[in-house]
């Protein structure tokens, strides 16, 4: 257990540091009216997850020792908005169109929704 945490820690160190360093340069290179950085990182983040799951299914070690460094730890890091995507497809591809869209609808307005609820939150502990 102790392994998987270390491998996801190292994985996430990884990853925030990518999405940091990428966020930033795109930034720089696009400017800031509009937030190119983050969709460059959830998107790229959401290919990546992609086509590892694809390389790398079926395979036992990639499942111990690859899958919570590379899609929990570095991915996770990176963005965890590659996670929901892979979750939303595989909701789709098993026919669940359905709880496809719940997911991605609940996921874009509850995270907004919390998000404000947040800013709120701490407007009273501020003012």
């Amino acid at each position: 257990m102790m392994v998987y945490v270390l491998l996801i820690s190292v994985g996430a160190g990884v990853g925030a540091a990518l999405r940091f360093s990428l966020s930033s340069w795109v930034t720089n290179i696009l400017g800031e009216s509009f937030p190119y950085g983050t969709l460059f990182i959830n998107v790229s983040g959401s290919i990546a997850i992609g086509a590892l799951f694809i390389i790398m299914a079926g395979k036992p070690l990639f499942n111990e020792i690859w899958k919570p460094l590379l899609f929990i730890g570095v991915l996770g890091g990176f963005t965890t908005f590659s996670a929901f995507a892979m979750e939303t497809l595989r909701l789709i591809e098993n026919g669940n169109l359905a709880l496809a869209m719940a997911n991605v609808l609940g996921n874009v307005f509850l995270c907004v929704s919390g998000c404000w609820l947040g800013c709120q939150g701490a407007k009273v502990f501020i003012e």
